[in-house]
């Protein structure tokens, strides 16, 4: 019997292990000099000195941009996809890695410099201000450098400026602007300040909404201002906070009783059911018989209090609107396109074989595990990555239309070589040979996968997934994961965690003058269980939904009838360790 630990329990631990120093002035590392920046676009250069002629590190910072409410993994990919080569031509792009809703991501590039060589850049998109982002950059000239001491340090310095910029976006959310000792100017707030009430005199509670934006500050009993809140109601229950704004999460839905005026938003501004005289949210009237929420917390030594007046009719769409055509956007972007009916693709007769490599990066989060599957054919040519099962290729479409997912193999020996992009130079891959599936293939038990990265002394996230496979062909499909940061120092340091499995979510915030907490259920909808059928280098998954997906798949099977690994979703997934 496998035992589960609960979000709700986990969040404790993370709030106590992401513990940060504050970021004071950030000098320049050994080894590396401030410069002016050399291009367009950049506000901050940092260079590596006494490295050997041709060999360079170089960190490189944006100024914030507005990122459009898109996801910051969206925000990054489309910030960087005109990005000029340092030298050379770029390869392939990775995919965003590294992910922390709502705070960064990381995309890593090589490029194949004048000289011939790779050499790379790893992009950090961090979120800082309200609704806005920047680049973080570290291009290097070859991959060995990062291990360096100056790789090193310059790594570091990222995390710095990264943490900076994470500070900026903490420091607004309060209703006033933040001071970033790197020298990052913090936003200016977008519109004057809302006085908030000493009392609560004057305000009556019930009646209907009024659809709109609301906006107020909660203040201790000192009169200093706690957080800022702006929050949008819409008449079908939903509401919409600026993301990183302030203590809500940027969508959700309310709950909300005319008769007493009892108004819950999801969890953050709520009524406690312990203590309702003494922690609630009211909506109704101000003194001058306009809408308003009124909101008091009590903390044991005195009373936060908030008015947030109504200031503007709905000014954005409903947010499940704006959530289904981000899914729907998102997944036109992410489908791959070269593509032919069901099994009318590639023959096995033409596939060599398909090649399982890993290797790992230095990153921005550290040492990063990396796999990726190649299809080779017999004619000698070789795809980067296997987006769809080979018996659904369209290779002559996929070659007009990706031309640089393109090149040659070779075997030496036991050492399969890559010519790719174009190249003359084969270059030898680490990995081996992964088999389809044979004929009446029955899978058994758990296999998964694991993820985790960390901003040295900032930040850190991971993530558990995998599928269970049962008698009767059945699957079942698992993910859990969690993220947490710590930013600023003093009174005015807030630590941040989360946690989330397929049941749902909770996340926490505390602070010395504020706490917070929210959960969040996820129904079941049928997408994670159901029958499938391996054919080939193809899984078939019908779910209980009746959505049915078309998997690329392949098996690690050393020894005839011990399955060892399954490949899918990008990842190839193992037994747990015993």
């Amino acid at each position: 019997m496998r035992m589960r630990l609960s979000p709700r329990l986990l969040v404790p631990l993370l709030l106590s292990c992401a513990g940060v120093s504050s970021v004071e002035a950030q000098a320049v590392p050994t080894g590396w000099r401030l410069a002016a920046p050399s291009v367009a676009g950049i506000e901050r250069t940092y260079e590596t000195t006494g490295l050997p002629a041709g060999q360079y590190l170089r960190v490189e910072q944006t100024p914030l941009r507005p990122t459009g409410g898109v996801l910051i993994e969206t925000w990054l990919a489309a910030a960087i996809a005109d990005d000029p080569s340092p030298s050379g031509t770029w390869l392939p792009p990775g995919q965003p890695t590294n992910v922390v809703p709502s705070m960064m991501a990381t995309i890593a590039r090589e490029f194949r410099n004048t000289a011939g060589a790779r050499s790379g850049r790893i992009y950090l998109g961090v979120a800082g201000g309200v609704a806005e982002a920047r680049v973080v950059r570290l291009t290097f000239s070859d991959a060995g450098l990062l291990r360096s001491p100056q790789g090193v340090a310059g790594r570091e310095l990222m995390s710095e400026l990264a943490k900076a910029s994470l500070l900026t976006r903490r420091g607004a959310g309060a209703g006033g602007a933040a001071t970033v000792a790197t020298g990052s100017a913090a936003p200016a707030p977008r519109e004057p300040s809302l006085a908030a009430p000493a009392l609560r005199n004057g305000f009556r509670a019930g009646g209907a909404i009024v659809p709109g934006r609301y906006v107020g500050e909660m203040v201790n009993n000192d009169g200093k201002v706690i957080v800022r809140y702006d929050v949008t109601l819409f008449a079908n229950g939903e509401y919409a906070a600026p993301a990183g704004d302030n203590l809500l999460d940027s969508t959700g839905t309310y709950a909300y009783a005319p008769t007493t005026g009892r108004l819950d938003i999801d969890g953050k501004l709520y009524n406690s059911r312990y203590d309702p005289d003494e922690d609630f949210c009211l909506y109704g009237r101000d003194a001058a018989g306009n809408a308003a929420i009124y909101v008091e917390d009590y903390y044991g030594i005195g009373t936060f209090r908030a008015l947030l007046r109504r200031v503007s009719d709905p000014t954005r769409d409903l947010p499940s609107v704006v959530l289904a055509q981000r899914r729907a956007a998102k997944a036109e972007a992410e489908r791959f396109k070269f593509v032919t009916a069901p099994g009318a693709g590639v023959p096995a007769a033409q596939i060599e074989a398909v090649f399982y490599e890993w290797k790992q990066e230095y990153e921005i989060g550290g040492l990063q595990f990396k796999e990726r599957l190649y299809l080779l054919l017999r004619d000698g040519t070789v795809h980067d990555g296997l987006p769809v099962p080979p018996q659904d290729l369209d290779v002559a479409a996929s070659r007009r239309g990706e031309p640089r997912a393109w090149g040659r193999w070779r075997k030496v020996g036991a050492t399969y070589q890559f010519a790719m992009d174009g190249g003359a130079r084969f270059e030898p891959r680490q990995g081996y040979v992964v088999q389809p599936a044979r004929a009446g293939l029955t899978l058994m038990g758990r296999f998964e996968g694991n993820s985790h990265f960390e901003i040295p002394g900032g930040a850190g996230a991971w993530s558990n997934f995998g599928v269970t496979f049962s008698a009767g062909q059945r699957f079942e499909k698992f993910r859990s994961g969690g993220a947490g940061m710590s930013a600023g120092y003093g009174d005015t340091r807030v630590t941040t965690a989360s946690v989330y499995d397929d049941d749902g979510a909770v996340g926490a915030a505390a602070g010395a003058t504020v706490a917070a907490g929210s959960s969040r259920r996820t129904p079941d909808t049928g997408n994670r269980r159901g029958t499938y059928r391996a054919d080939g280098y193809a899984l078939i998954l019908t779910y209980e939904n009746g959505t049915v997906e078309r998997l690329p798949f392949v098996v690690e099977e050393k020894v005839p009838g011990r399955v060892e690994g399954v490949w899918m979703n990008g990842y190839l997934l193992s037994p747990p360790k015993k």
